[in-house]
């Protein structure tokens, strides 16, 4: 972790880099969402 945040220190011009997380993290997020919901009603059937 300490790798990335002293990447996103040593290049504040990129906009990109901290958007970059949050993205990939919100579609890990959805994917555990959407895996969990199907292991779900998975079960039920």
């Amino acid at each position: 972790m300490a790798c990335g945040s002293d990447l996103a220190d040593a290049l504040p011009t990129l906009p990109r880099l901290p958007t970059l997380p949050r993205l990939i993290q919100s579609l890990l997020k959805n994917l555990l969402l959407v895996g969990s919901a199907i292991i779900h009603y998975g079960l039920r059937i």
